[in-house]
């Protein structure tokens, strides 16, 4: 209002002034031109008339400019708390919600970036803050500078705070995105591998060797379908290991998934396993019972015949001809023994039913037993039975003598029980599990089955280690005495995100523990008692940071090693065989 006024002043100074002056200066030339007698006073009056009016004109021109400058300070001012104000209401209009699935974290993101739009105006009101503030500053000295300083970097400090916190909102929209998009890939893959093993513990019975067959076929197209998504696997083990290495705000959930997610890889990988090598000796069986059954049917019309011979002649024909079938059964006799001998899983069906009715009578199981040492199987005879109803009615009566001379097969020098006896064994003299100060110190009888998710180990052979547990690190040497340098030069085995549980699964060897990496290798650990393996299970789950309660909703996942024999036989073949 005040340059208005002035700035009218001015103009009609100017105006009025103006025009006065030239008539004053007009008259003081008439009078000097006609010579009046006071010619030189005259001249003195019109410079000094002429002087006072520069001077005029020239203060004029000083307040205009004063009065621009102080209106070019207040409208800064002003402004700087106009800026001020719209910051601090963008600031609480920020919404701290991250969403709850990922549809509503998208409908977030763009709403977010709407908001980045409209700060963007800001952003440039705040660069025009700073040019000015440079240009004042160059008017200005002493408390007036610093006070422009000051309000200027009180507005740059607050935008530089409303854009950390959306850079930082920013970032996690992008970090809860990536979490619901890998816990959906987690969640589809957990659920098709749920699928396919409930595909693998299907209950067809396969009638005949086709039908054997069609089941192998079928099988080996799974094995496609997870070949296909092996891709889909690697982008969420990636995404997820991605999350890790960014410190994502759910870290620890991530992990647990990974290590879940790896887990269950794993053993759907082994329960294909198991099953391509029941379907397999099952394939075996009923061929070679087929081919048995085709020569008893091409020999039962003959036993059946009533003809004896009409005369001598014929009777003594009929009599070689007895003779040559005698000669011909003797020879289909081993053929038949092959059939009726014990399998594996048969003596794996009888190791549980002894170690069964051992826990039911409270006494400790059968030591030495076959099913400790027999290869890999996870089926026994009477899961076959269920499997596949391909045993003839003829062979019947070779079954049943077969399964009298159970009792004897344990007497037997087999193959296993050689093998049994070259694998190490715990001594008198061997440490258990105990406390060593700072360090948890034992004997162990170690195997490393895989190297990673899909891959077997190399050597997969038992071998008897001094374990030393140092502050979350899992060391092994050769013995007690060598422990300068670790057994095969291997580094110490770091333990955290590590699972460590009880193989229940494992039916070999008693007192084993499985220890799981997240990379999906695996260590088998034998401990010299159920003690032994209680301790060492305690001190390791405690270094791998697994709490009780996740451990026992594990824990619910294993089969049962008291449970009814009707159970063990129904998914005894899918379920985990060490290799």
């Amino acid at each position: 209002m005040l340059q208005e006024r002035f700035q009218q002043f001015a103009r009609d100074t100017e105006n009025i002034g103006s025009e006065r002056v030239a008539n004053a200066n007009d008259g003081c030339d008439a009078l000097i031109a006609n010579g009046h007698t006071d010619a030189p006073t005259i001249a003195l009056w019109k410079d000094s008339l002429n002087e006072a009016w520069e001077n005029l004109l020239e203060l004029m021109d000083t307040r205009a400019q004063i009065l621009e400058a102080s209106r070019l300070l207040h409208k800064f001012y002003h402004d700087c708390r106009d800026c001020l104000s719209r910051i601090m209401e963008k600031t609480h209009a920020m919404p701290e919600d991250l969403g709850r699935d990922s549809s509503s974290v998208g409908a977030l993101s763009r709403k977010h970036q709407n908001y980045l739009k409209d700060i963007a105006a800001i952003g440039e009101q705040v660069q025009q803050i700073e040019r000015d503030a440079a240009e004042l500053r160059d008017g200005y000295a002493g408390d007036k500078a610093l006070d422009i300083g000051a309000r200027e970097s009180e507005v740059v400090k607050a935008w530089r705070h409303l854009r950390g916190l959306c850079d930082a909102r920013t970032s996690r929209l992008v970090d809860t995105s990536d979490l619901f998009k890998f816990m959906s890939m987690v969640r589809d893959l957990l659920l098709w591998m749920d699928e396919v093993k409930r595909e693998m513990n299907s209950q067809e019975r396969p009638k005949d060797v086709s039908g054997v067959e069609l089941l192998m076929n079928n099988h080996q197209s799974l094995k496609a379908e997870i070949d296909a998504r092996e891709d889909n696997f690697n982008a969420c083990i990636s995404l997820g290991r991605d999350l890790l290495n960014r410190k994502h705000y759910a870290s620890s959930e991530i992990e647990k998934k990974l290590i879940k997610l790896t887990t269950e890889r794993a053993e759907m990988m082994r329960r294909w396993e198991d099953r391509w090598e029941y379907l397999q000796l099952m394939y075996q069986f009923a061929r070679d019972a087929a081919v048995a059954e085709s020569w008893l049917f091409a020999q039962e019309p003959y036993l059946i015949s009533r003809e004896y011979g009409r005369n001598l002649e014929e009777t003594i024909k009929l009599i070689k001809k007895h003779e040559a079938f005698e000669k011909s059964s003797t020879a289909q006799e081993e053929r038949f023994l092959a059939l009726e001998k014990l399998t594996t899983f048969e003596l794996k069906d009888l190791q549980l039913r002894e170690d069964e009715a051992s826990k039911r009578r409270g006494g400790p199981a059968h030591i030495g037993s076959p099913s400790r040492s027999t290869p890999a199987a996870e089926a026994s005879f009477s899961a076959q039975e269920d499997d596949a109803d391909i045993t003839m009615s003829s062979l019947d009566s070779h079954r049943k003598a077969s399964l009298e001379r159970r009792q004897l097969a344990h007497s037997e020098s087999s193959s296993w029980r050689k093998s049994l006896a070259r694998a190490p064994k715990f001594d008198r003299n061997d440490p258990k599990g105990a406390k060593q100060g700072d360090t948890f110190e034992g004997t162990l009888i170690r195997k490393h089955t895989y190297e990673s998710l899909d891959k077997k180990a190399a050597n997969r052979s038992w071998e008897k280690l001094f374990a030393v547990l140092r502050q979350n690190e899992l060391s092994f040497y050769k013995d007690s005495k060598h422990t300068e340098e670790s057994a095969h030069g291997e580094p110490p085995m770091s333990l955290p995100g590590c699972s460590v549980n009880v193989a229940s699964d494992y039916q070999k060897k008693k007192n084993v523990l499985s220890l799981r990496l997240p990379v999906g290798a695996e260590y088998l650990l034998q401990c010299s008692s159920d003690d032994d393996m209680q301790r060492w299970l305690t001190e390791l789950q405690v270094a791998t940071g697994q709490s009780h309660l996740e451990e026992a909703s594990r824990s619910q996942t294993l089969p049962a090693e008291g449970g009814s024999s009707t159970k063990q036989k129904k998914g005894g073949f899918f379920s985990r065989g060490k290799k």
